[in-house]
């Protein structure tokens, strides 16, 4: 099956709603043939193919999840400056890691995207069916949410930055589908037309989305978190800042020191305000994008910068969490070990910590430090960093230095989940890796390429160009490829 979004426009709802139970009955059909009518009629359909479009995340391997073509967790470390690739690994996302990639690399991100976005818009579709308005409601919510989240992490993969010294909010970005039209070629629309829509989107949501949820699906305080992050990119800071406090008012909790490492083994999940559940039958491996486990010790894919590993201090407890230095046929290498795995799984299977706590609470500070609220964004800081560092005094920065605590606690913070090039891009930042080699102590074969500049086209990936084909010329490639 060709991985674009045109292909994926006659994938349905109902096929994404792949748990077990439902897998029999929705095979007795073709998947691209099911009615529509039989697939949305009561409350439990909806709340099956609620379920299907979230379970679909889980086998989105290359957008949200991912093992080693492209993923979302470990490329946009890759792309940027905390990783450096390990000699002893199969070189998997080199292409990425070097910047020489092209548009026949990243199908899958696109596709599976839209692919969730048409789940999402099957449910919309049909969601007038409901005649019971709070149910109603509710599962309109979380539809809209989910289409708004994926266009954004399109707009910022594929479209420029909305800030920042390289910003041209003008420019092309991505389709914004709502259509369930097979035969529909969309073009790209610009990053402030997508950036508006997704923000209507997440701001019809919020308002009837549920305050409680099950595990796996988005709750009030997770979209609003959302509308913090989408906000903080768009430069509406004010917006960002109320977004944040209302979803900081459902759930404040970081993670306390002593509970930290337990989120990253499953075994906690205080802080975490939405995460893709991942398990043994779902045969996916998050963690397979940084290394995997051999009988010579762990074999990694990536390994931590140096420089960026050192800037840990020992107190700190995300060093600990985050990395292990182990040896590899006798050599000693900083292995990233964020998404080794739960407890009692397989290697590497772990759920994915889409959005957590810490990332709202760093993106309330960002704003009031970018406003001059200067206070304010200390208190958030000094908030987190009393749960990360042991016997922690807090700090009193100002300023500039204040803007840089900020950013300096984001990266490691946010390490390893899907924020750092993104980030780099919307500061207006090029990318800078340390001159170190792969090994533990600095020594070995260091990056090929130390730096991307800032304002590169490079930061905006390649559209691909399946898509591009299939598309009739309409879905134009993005300068400089």
């Amino acid at each position: 099956m060709k991985h674009h979004m045109l292909a994926g426009m006659l994938l349905l709802a109902t096929a994404a709603a792949t748990l077990p139970s439902c897998r029999k009955a929705l095979d007795q059909e073709p998947y691209n043939q099911a009615d529509a009518e039989l697939a949305f009629n009561t409350p439990s359909d909806f709340l099956n193919n609620t379920r299907g479009m979230y379970n679909r995340m889980v086998f989105a391997d290359n957008y949200i999840g991912g093992e080693d073509a492209f993923a979302w967790i470990s490329s946009m470390d890759i792309l940027a400056d905390n990783v450096n690739i390990c000699q002893t690994g199969r070189f998997s996302q080199s292409t990425f890691f070097n910047y020489n990639y092209s548009g026949n690399e990243t199908t899958n991100a696109w596709g599976n995207a839209y692919r969730i976005v048409r789940s999402a818009n099957a449910i919309l579709a049909n969601i007038d069916k409901l005649k019971d308005e709070e149910v109603r409601q509710g599962f309109e919510s979380e539809a809209l949410a989910v289409r708004a989240m994926c266009h954004f992490d399109l707009l910022r993969l594929y479209g420029p930055a909305l800030t920042g010294a390289n910003a041209n909010a003008s420019a092309l970005a991505v389709p914004y589908v709502t259509s369930l039209d097979i035969n529909a070629k969309p073009s790209r629309e610009t990053a402030e037309a997508v950036y508006a829509k997704v923000v209507a989107d997440l701001e019809k949501a919020v308002t009837h989305m549920p305050v409680a949820n099950e595990a796996g699906r988005l709750n009030q305080a997770g979209v609003y978190g959302l509308l913090s992050r989408v906000y903080l990119y768009g430069g509406e800071m004010q917006k960002c800042i109320d977004a944040a406090a209302a979803s900081l008012a459902q759930n404040s909790e970081v993670g306390s020191l002593a509970t930290f490492p337990a989120v990253w083994k499953d075994a906690s999940s205080q802080g975490v305000l939405f995460k893709v559940i991942v398990t043994d039958i779902d045969r996916v491996t998050p963690g397979v994008g940084f290394n995997q486990s051999s009988p010579q010790g762990v074999k990694n894919e990536y390994v931590a910068d140096f420089g960026f590993y050192e800037s840990f201090d020992s107190t700190d407890v995300r060093k600990t969490a985050y990395f292990r230095t182990s040896t590899y046929s006798g050599v000693p290498y900083n292995a990233i070990v964020k998404y080794t795995g739960k407890t009692g799984s397989a290697a590497n299977v772990v759920d994915i910590k889409y959005l957590r706590v810490a990332e709202v609470l760093l993106n309330k500070a960002e704003a009031e430090a970018t406003l001059g609220m200067d206070g304010d964004a200390l208190t958030d800081l000094n908030d987190l960093r009393s749960n990360r560092y042991a016997n922690y005094t807090p700090g009193a920065e100002s300023g500039n230095d204040l803007k840089e605590a900020i950013r300096g606690e984001r990266r490691k913070e946010l390490a390893y989940e899907g924020h750092r090039f993104f980030d780099l891009k919307r500061w207006g930042l090029g990318v800078t890796r340390t001159a170190a080699g792969d090994r533990a102590d600095g020594s070995g074969v260091p990056p090929l390429v130390q730096q991307l500049a800032a304002g590169d086209h490079r930061f905006l990936l390649p559209i691909p160009q399946d898509e591009i084909n299939a598309s009739g010329n309409k879905i134009v490639q993005n300068p400089g490829y």
